[in-house]
């Protein structure tokens, strides 16, 4: 920027505080003619103004400024109101002779008078149309929000020599905004709670099949083996029969207990309970896959690391059953406050644009992220159609442990 430019636009900052000045100075005129001094210059001013509003406008343009429904002006490049419509003055208080040469100084608190110079500034600098959201709280302490559409003022040669604008309440709409915010909120927190209950349901149906199904199965097993060895040879077809399906029964309750909450999560902590699951997806998928783990456990409460663990899983089942991956890597590393742990493949990609598939029956990757939003993570997809997926997991480490200060920024 120029110094004539800025010097030019330090002076219309200056002018503009300087006709707010008797308003905002410390005590009034101390002599009769001070004070009749200055109420002559204002006449005058506003003379002037009103003179050079004339001229600004014919009869159509004020037509149409009147015709606005909202409150619209112009005002010049020190911030002087050149012209106001009637709704102007309903909103200001004031008529049209009594709003002229005023500027935001006069009619708003001060801080935001600095709001809206900065805002007429900016247009004038950029030389084009802007919009603003802008608040007004009154004295009762309620706060009225405006939409306001400034555009550049140019003379006949396309030189700004001001600024035009329309403002629109928005109050009502801002009002249901928020209340739409705080219902978001409150539904991603009960989602939070509801998942929170079912992964404790999850740990407790597990923990009785293990106690009690499991055990009895186990036993009624081992009964069964001794009976074996006992019976007479026209019993063993039927008992090694009865054998393999108690046997097909373990196994299948050994399963819906991993499934339900894999004991290594909890019992050895998330790395032993991902490096579980990349073996047993190696194994039954054929699929090479990679874990490299750094450092020791993370320290992580129950809800982030099951919801981690979960995130793991559905991206393994969603490369295994569409990316057509030929390996699998899984990475896990702490970075200060935070855990990250990456599921990369080198399948064929797809466009991360497009929704999230939700391939588990409600526990898909949009609900992770949902769930990751709440705990204060992040969920991040990078693919393209071609060139593999990679799924980035951050989570906070429990807030009790070194370094463990909260969510993702």
């Amino acid at each position: 920027m120029s110094e004539d430019r800025q010097a030019r636009q330090n002076g219309e900052s200056d002018l503009r505080k300087k006709a707010a000045e008797p308003l905002y100075a410390d005590g009034a005129p101390s002599r009769p003619e001070d004070l009749q001094q200055l109420v002559h210059e204002l006449d005058v001013r506003q003379a002037e103004l009103a003179a050079q509003n004339e001229e600004l406008l014919d009869g159509r343009q004020r037509a149409i400024l009147e015709a606005i429904p909202d409150p619209a002006w112009l005002k010049d490049r020190a911030g002087r109101f050149l012209a106001v419509n009637a709704a102007w003055c309903r909103f200001a208080g004031r008529s049209a002779r009594e709003g002229l040469g005023k500027t935001h100084y006069h009619l708003f608190p001060y801080e935001m008078a600095n709001r809206l110079e900065e805002d007429d500034l900016r247009v004038i600098r950029e030389g084009k149309p802007m919009r603003f959201e802008e608040s007004l709280a009154d004295s009762e302490g309620r706060t009225t929000w405006f939409e306001t559409s400034r555009s550049p003022l140019l003379d006949d040669q396309g030189a700004v020599i001001g600024t035009v604008g329309i403002f629109h309440d928005i109050t009502d709409r801002k009002q249901a905004e928020e209340r739409l915010a705080d219902y978001q909120r409150r539904l991603r927190s009960l989602g939070a709670k509801l998942a929170l209950a079912e992964e404790q349901e999850r740990r407790r149906i597990a923990a009785d099949l293990h106690d009690d199904v499991g055990q009895t199965l186990s036993v009624a097993l081992m009964k069964l083996q001794a009976l074996r060895k006992k019976s007479p040879p026209a019993a063993a077809a039927p008992l090694e029969e009865i054998g393999n399906l108690l046997g097909h029964a373990v196994r299948s309750t050994r399963s819906l207990l991993f499934d339900l909450s894999p004991p290594p999560l909890y019992e050895l902590g998330l790395e032993a309970a991902i490096e579980w699951l990349a073996e047993k997806t190696q194994e039954e998928h054929k699929l090479p896959v990679a874990f490299d783990c750094e450092g020791k456990a993370a320290p992580l409460t129950d809800e982030i690391r099951g919801i981690l663990f979960r995130a793991v899983r559905e991206a393994l089942h969603n490369t295994v059953k569409y990316a057509d991956a030929k390996n699998l890597w899984i990475t896990s590393r702490r970075e200060d406050s935070l855990i990250r742990i990456e599921v990369a493949d080198d399948g064929k990609g797809f466009d991360p644009a497009k929704p999230l598939r939700d391939t588990s029956g409600g526990f898909g990757l949009f609900h992770i992220r949902e769930r990751l939003d709440h705990a204060g993570g992040r969920l991040e997809i990078q693919s393209e159609p071609g060139r593999g997926t990679r799924i980035v997991l951050l989570a906070p480490l429990a807030k009790d442990t070194p370094g463990g200060k909260g969510g993702v920024p």
